[in-house]
């Protein structure tokens, strides 16, 4: 777990990023249906390319572009009926967003000094404590008694999302600009939507499966614009941390 001394400042930005990004987004989540959610959560693709751009000077191509029109568009029309939400709720959700990016930056820069499953480690250590003093201190520490289905849902999203999903996240830094991969995690509704069913018992209007589909196919079209100009290459390349 030890890291260059130049990597502890980023490790604190990025433990105070996700303290607010944890905070704000799953007191949004409590208050909007979760598919909008997801939606609005897709909003730290646009806060995370815009970091991209200015803290790490990145540049997508115009046809790059064009796939990230494509899947934004798929999720206005996947959520577009929810927008008469709680604005309290958008608003957290989009506080969280911003933080996320500010993570995703961070993570970006420090990846080239640590390796991700230390960098991850660190983010969810340094938000832990901090969230769970907030708890006990502001909030309802003893409500703990629910249904077991919730228990193993919560720790079944821990393994999937915080652990597993933004690992992954991370180790995608070292192959792929941080904004060209981010475009990438505008698929995510897609598995929001039948995990709702299956947790939620609610079905998908037919709007939210066009929604969906329209998602799926702008990053298809990303992933493989991105593999075509990776093979037109003269020499293959290996991962590296310059983008």
């Amino acid at each position: 777990l030890a890291v260059p001394r130049r990597c502890v400042r980023y490790i604190v930005i990025l433990g105070l990023f996700a303290c607010l990004n944890q905070g704000t987004f799953w007191a949004g989540l409590e208050l909007l249906e979760p598919s909008f959610a997801s939606f609005l959560g897709r909003f730290w693709l646009l806060f995370t390319v815009l970091g991209g751009y200015l803290v790490l000077h990145e540049r997508l191509s115009p046809i790059e572009l064009v796939a990230g029109v494509v899947m934004i568009a798929g999720g206005c029309i996947s959520s577009i009926d929810n927008w008469r939400s709680d604005w309290v709720g958008v608003v957290l959700i989009l506080i969280g967003c911003v933080a996320f990016a500010g993570v995703n930056v961070t993570l970006k820069v420090a990846v080239r000094h640590a390796d991700p499953i230390v960098l991850n480690f660190y983010r969810l250590a340094f938000a832990t404590p901090v969230l769970g003093a907030y708890v006990f201190l502001f909030g309802q520490p003893g409500n703990f008694n629910v249904e077991p289905k919730y228990w193993g849902a919560l720790a079944l999203g821990v393994i999937l999302a915080p652990c597993g999903g933004v690992l992954c996240q991370i180790h995608s830094f070292k192959y792929w600009a941080l904004s060209r991969s981010t475009l990438v995690f505008m698929i995510q509704p897609l598995f929001v939507l039948p995990a709702a069913l299956f947790l939620l018992d609610r079905t998908p209007t037919n709007q939210q499966l066009i929604g969906g589909l329209i998602i799926l196919a702008g990053g298809l079209w990303l992933v493989w614009t991105h593999g075509r100009r990776r093979g037109a290459n003269a020499e293959p390349s290996s991962p590296t941390n310059v983008d």
